[in-house]
């Protein structure tokens, strides 16, 4: 297997620490939510940057999916993701994941397609697959938040 890109963050203090890249364009405090961790403070959360990673990663996709399907996308689609940390009855912990696709101006069977095909090409897609539960929501212009 070829690797095209690595990335480099370093996290210091678990969720109440910091993160950082090697490049310098990510430095930011982590915050822990009131049941996980103590002296809660302003940050991000692992939750926030894994959903911003796989939203980008995804939306990227979805664009290169349309451009090869010769499909239109619109330069104002979007892709939002919303993860969740859970907690078993056994007390280990898992992550939901749910993506809310908008896709304007696309028929909804097209748009469904395109999904389809990027869910089946990501990388984190592919991680995740058979592990977390993953769902996709086709959003249309009545139900843009």
């Amino acid at each position: 297997m070829k690797t095209l890109h690595t990335a480099r963050v370093v996290s210091m203090g678990g969720r109440n620490g910091r993160v950082r890249s090697d490049n310098g364009h990510i430095k930011l405090p982590l915050a822990a939510f009131n049941t996980l961790g103590r002296n809660r403070r302003e940050g991000a959360s692992p939750e926030q940057l894994f959903g911003a990673a796989y939203s980008a990663c995804f939306g990227a996709l979805l664009e290169l999916v349309a451009e090869q399907q010769q499909i239109m996308l619109q330069p104002n689609f979007y892709v939002t993701s919303n993860v969740s940390l859970q907690q078993d009855e056994d007390s280990k912990y898992h992550i939901k994941v749910s993506l809310d696709c908008y896709l304007p101006n696309i028929y909804e069977a097209d748009a469904t397609q395109l999904i389809h095909t990027a869910h089946e090409m990501c990388p984190y897609s592919n991680a995740l697959r058979n592990n977390v539960e993953i769902n996709f929501n086709l959003l249309s212009n009545e139900n843009i938040r």
